[in-house]
């Protein structure tokens, strides 16, 4: 059935719910620009920029979300508001929750390249790339790890020892002692990844 440009909002949420696939069509068409418009001015808002690669599937996750349990999200429609307003909303809250998991991403990716790479016995840049989050993260993945990396990692991260003094402390050439460090830290970074 075809469907007429002026149809109601609640009108078209009600087509969509049904199953009527030019009413879908025409909801991503009337509302593309709508969601494009928010992700750009939510990371703007939160001092962030969207790559289009980005942008397209947060614009793809979005409609899919429409369609998750059961259209959850448009039945609870109202239509005591606009549907711009509601799905603008939507939109809002889910580029949130993306940038949210991106900075928790890029700053787990900067606590990596700083713990392989500072040989310095200032935990500052430590401290500075790794939130209480990360901390909590990286404390409920040590137990997965094996005894000996488990180690490393507490005197890299916990301890806060410089690879010379984790080298001293183990008895290690400083190379095998960096190497050990970074072969620790990837079975970490891949751990936390499962469970992030």
């Amino acid at each position: 059935m075809a469907v007429n440009d002026n149809i109601t909002e609640r009108d078209l949420v009600g087509r969509c719910l049904d199953g009527d696939k030019p009413a879908w069509d025409l909801l991503v068409t009337r509302y593309t620009g709508l969601v494009y418009h928010v992700m750009h001015r939510c990371a703007h808002k939160n001092g962030a920029a969207l790559q289009p690669e980005e942008l397209e599937d947060l614009h793809n996750d979005f409609f899919l979300c429409l369609l998750e349990d059961n259209s959850r999200r448009l039945r609870a429609f109202r239509g005591d508001a606009m549907l711009s307003t509601y799905l603008g909303r939507i939109v809002f809250n889910l580029t949130v929750d993306y940038l949210r998991r991106r900075r928790s991403q890029c700053s787990f990716d900067e606590f990596m390249v700083t713990a392989r790479t500072d040989d310095t016995d200032e935990a500052s840049p430590l401290e500075q790339a790794i939130s209480d989050d990360l901390i909590e993260l990286v404390r409920r993945c040590m137990p997965q790890l094996p005894e000996k990396d488990r180690g490393i990692i507490d005197l890299r991260i916990f301890q806060r020892l410089s690879v010379n003094q984790i080298a001293d402390e183990l008895g290690l050439k400083v190379e095998t002692a960096r190497a050990r460090i970074q072969r620790a830290l990837e079975k970490l970074r891949k751990l936390v990844k499962k469970v992030h």
